[in-house]
């Protein structure tokens, strides 16, 4: 029992460095999102946001500590899940493509700007992004060239705001997902506009498919818009599609970022980013990369393909902990991907019609609009008491008062997480969002009542009556 403590103990130390602050531990032992890095008997419909790491995870990341030591046996060991994970992205001659590394899907946004720095060195950046109120909310300021965060991945303090590159000119366009009635919008007309009125720029179009509540916007404008000083890029992040999506996207040289800490379950975060092999070659053919070099205080050598290590002016340092992370997610996908495409299918759409059912019967609750448009393995709803919806910042009092918890005594599980509340406008919504494993779950068991999730909408339900509104 002393030796497990101090596993758990050692590990939830590790998991809390290689990212940034979102990650690091209260008092508590809590990330800012009120949830643990490691907890074994808890039911995650919080895949959106983030998950913990469980006994299998366990099992493996000591096993990994244990017989890593030296740096060499990392180096090695993230060439081997650099190999791992392209073989599970379905890597082929076909669909050639490089992975870069970064401690967090916020962080992916960086290298679309430090490509266009590199290719297209003394043109002004255009770069738009869609969706920004379902994206991570450092976004804003990564999009920018700005660092995020007070912390990097290398447990460093730098200038949250400040400039990555000083001097380096990027005009941003946002884009919203949702109108003021939580309708899904359609931005094509808009980024077609950029585009048209930007020739002589370089242009970086971020387009998403499966935002946090599930929004796919059109790829068609990647066959549709013909211009060669446009960068596709297109987020993944949720990383709820299948490899066919990922080899359609590659053959179009588009660039697509992933986690494995969303759909996959693994704790937080890590993030790739899957590169045309004929984008990587351009950069290979680049001289001089110092003008790329405040992206050392970001990414590590490591963290970018082997041809391109010596190039890139980055922190001889890797990340032991991101590493970890992607084992865990490399092993779920390997068991998801060995389910029959049909049954995985099924027991999704399976799973949401209850939830849409429970829900429509809820007094409480009201499913957001356009359900149908979304990814089916998220749910979005919005809350209503005393004749008014919860806005932000009561959906997030009720959010922790949900994950943090402790439902033992009634129930078989002891925790329980949800998706943190997305905002549009002035207006919010939650999110119900299963992952690979409680996919692999309800195929291996046959699910077809999903009592679970009856229960979880009745604490659901419970909280909200529970919960006071504070008027000011």
């Amino acid at each position: 029992m002393e030796k497990e403590s101090r596993i758990i103990s050692d590990l939830e130390k590790l998991l809390s460095e290689g990212a940034d602050e979102r990650i690091y531990l209260d008092d508590q032992g809590l990330t800012k999102y009120g949830t643990p890095l490691i907890r074994n008997n808890y039911i995650n419909r919080g895949s959106c946001t983030c998950s913990a790491a469980r006994n299998n995870d366990i099992k493996l990341m000591y096993e990994l500590l244990e017989s890593h030591n030296s740096s060499t046996d990392w180096i090695s060991l993230k060439h081997t899940i650099e190999k791992e994970l392209k073989a599970e992205l379905g890597w082929d001659e076909l669909h050639n493509f490089d992975l870069f590394f970064a401690p967090s899907g916020t962080d992916l946004v960086y290298y679309p700007l430090l490509f266009s720095q590199l290719l297209s060195p003394h043109k002004k950046i255009q770069n738009l992004i869609t969706c920004i109120e379902e994206l991570g909310s450092g976004t804003r300021l990564s999009s920018l060239g700005k660092f995020y965060a007070n912390h990097n991945q290398f447990g460093e303090t730098v200038d949250k705001g400040g400039d990555v590159i000083p001097n380096l000119e990027i005009q941003t366009h946002f884009f919203q997902a949702r109108d003021e009635f939580g309708d899904i919008r359609n931005n094509a007309v808009s980024i077609r506009k950029v585009i048209n009125e930007h020739p002589e720029d370089s242009i970086i179009v971020n387009l998403v498919y499966g935002s946090k509540s599930g929004i796919e916007d059109d790829l068609r404008m990647i066959d549709e818009i013909s211009a060669n000083n446009v960068q596709w890029v297109v987020d993944i992040c949720q990383f709820r599609h299948s490899r066919e999506i990922l080899h359609d996207l590659i053959s179009k040289g588009a660039m697509v970022m992933i986690t494995g800490s969303k759909f996959y379950e693994s704790s937080p975060f890590s993030g790739a980013l899957l590169v045309p092999n004929a984008i990587t070659q351009q950069l290979l053919k680049v001289t001089d990369w110092n003008a790329v070099n405040g992206y050392s205080r970001i990414f590590s050598k490591y963290d970018v393909p082997l041809s391109l290590m010596d190039k890139a002016p980055f922190k001889d340092k890797i990340n032991q902990s991101a590493l970890l992370r992607w084992a865990c997610a490399i092993e779920t996908m390997r068991a998801f991907n060995e389910l029959d495409e049909k049954d995985t299918e099924e027991k999704t759409n399976h799973w949401r019609d209850k939830v849409y059912q429970l829900l429509k019967t809820s007094n409480t609750m009201e499913l957001m609009p356009h359900q149908e448009l979304t990814n089916n393995s998220i749910v979005s709803f919005r809350v209503y008491k005393n004749n008014k919806y919860l806005n932000q910042e009561e959906l997030r009092s009720l959010y922790f008062s949900i994950v943090k918890d402790y439902y033992g005594d009634k129930q078989e599980f002891e925790h329980l997480t949800i998706g943190q509340p997305v905002s549009y406008g002035e207006k919010a919504f939650l999110r119900l969002a299963i992952g690979a494993k409680s996919i692999l779950q309800f195929v291996k068991q046959d699910e077809t009542q999903f009592a679970t999730d009856e229960k979880i909408i009745s604490i659901l339900e419970q909280k909200i009556a529970e919960f006071e509104i504070h008027h000011t």
